[in-house]
């Protein structure tokens, strides 16, 4: 502000001296008066004024007259230079009080903006404390979530490894089996039905445990499979052939409604479940573990091919049951080797069943899955008759399974006809 003040002050003082319109020059025998603001040189001054010396006494008046003129041309002349001079003056000291108001301006904004800035800084530091709390209740559960996938899998695991060494000691088991049989089929003179005793112990056992492992994993294969989308009237069946050429696997789903009271539907299943229409070289096992929910019996299926010879097969049966109020779960085996001309060929099978009452009709649901597995040696395998025919054999056997347990079904709803019960 004090120096806007001295500007002023200059200002009105060069102003003040700039108003004297002439300046006295010293120097010579008498005084010259010379206009500042003139545009003529000074020697055309000091001519003009030696000229009027020696013309002095001719024309004095005119003299007068001719100066007085100059003079007054002089000096509105340097009104108007003193004039644009002070508006350029405050023109300029205009620029700069706007320029010191922009920048006053411009300070306040970057103070206002820097308090701001520091207030949400603080802001974040208090909700920081709160944000890693929350944090850690996360990672918390995280860990506690990830350690009980862990555990479940590691159950998973011991299960599978459980698994995986009965099926090695069944297959070490009906190696040795193999083995007999292929030594007494050398020494003998006639070619007869083998009627080798396996380890059945052993084998019952094996299929035993494997029974409660499928068991374990029934909903795990009817999710796999989408089972429960299945329209209650559908059958699906898939056959793989991996790329080892000598296993063909077979896939069977079926989805049904029954038109049976639960209950009752569930003692004819399990009475059919037994087959007792197979009685040719039939055999039960009797020391397994839940004799009331468990089948363990061996038979064996024949059959008369075109040339009129008689083929055989021995099966191994194995099935338990596993009753709830809501559910009834029928879970079995099934192993069959190949006699005479189908030795070396063999079929796994593994089944699962599910009945449960209905809840969108009167009856009884009927879930089923059956995975079987036909396992050919190498040397069984270029017999293509042979294993054409046991392929055949195979399916006879089950379509004559099914046939003889829709017969049972009906008669069950016979009864239940001539006995008025209602569905």
């Amino acid at each position: 502000m004090t120096d806007s003040i001295t500007g002023d002050v200059f200002i009105d003082e060069l102003a003040m001296f700039l108003d004297s319109d002439t300046l006295m020059l010293s120097g010579v025998e008498h005084s010259i008066e010379v206009d500042l603001s003139s545009d003529l040189p000074l020697g055309m001054m000091f001519a003009s004024e030696s000229r009027s010396d020696n013309q002095s006494g001719s024309s004095s008046c005119n003299d007068n007259g001719h100066e007085t003129a100059v003079k007054t041309i002089l000096r509105e002349k340097e009104t108007k230079r003193r004039r644009v001079y002070r508006q350029k003056q405050k023109d300029e000291r205009n620029a700069l009080l706007c320029q010191v108001q922009d920048l006053t301006l411009t300070l306040e904004k970057a103070k206002q903006a820097e308090l701001e800035r520091n207030a949400r800084q603080e802001e974040a530091s208090k909700s920081t404390s709160g944000d890693d709390n929350v944090c850690v209740g996360k990672w918390k559960t995280l860990a506690v979530w990830e350690w009980e996938s862990l555990c479940r899998a590691q159950d998973e695991q011991k299960r599978l490894q459980a698994a995986a060494s009965a099926k090695a000691q069944l297959i070490k088991d009906l190696q040795k089996v193999i083995y007999k049989r292929i030594e007494r089929k050398s020494l003998a003179s006639n070619p007869k039905l083998s009627t080798t005793r396996p380890s059945d112990v052993v084998v019952y056992e094996a299929y035993l445990q494997e029974l409660d492992t499928n068991y374990a994993r029934i909903d795990e294969m009817f999710r796999t499979l989408a089972v429960s989308t299945m329209k209650e009237t559908s059958t699906n069946l898939t056959r793989t052939n991996p790329t080892a050429g000598c296993t063909k696997e077979f896939l069977h789903v079926n989805k049904r409604l029954l038109p049976f009271q639960f209950l009752s539907t569930c003692q004819i299943f399990w009475k059919l479940a037994r087959l007792e229409h197979r009685q040719l070289d039939r055999e039960l096992y009797g020391d397994a573990k839940d004799p009331e929910n468990t089948i363990a019996v061996k038979f064996r299926v024949s059959s008369v091919t075109n040339t009129g010879a008689t083929v055989s097969m021995r099966q191994r049966l194995v099935a338990r049951r596993y009753v709830k109020p809501d559910s009834f779960v029928y879970v079995w085996k099934l192993f069959v080797e190949g006699e005479g001309i189908f030795q070396g060929m063999h079929s796994d099978e593994s089944g699962w069943c599910r009945l449960s009452p209905s809840t969108s009709q009167v009856g009884t649901s009927m879930e089923m899955l059956v995975r079987r597995s036909l396992m050919h040696y190498r040397s069984a395998e270029r017999s293509g008759q042979a294993t054409s025919h046991f392929d055949d054999i195979m399916r006879d056997s089950t379509n004559e399974d099914q046939k003889i347990f829709m017969q049972g079904l009906d008669q069950l709803l016979l009864d239940n006809a001539l006995n008025g019960d209602s569905w």
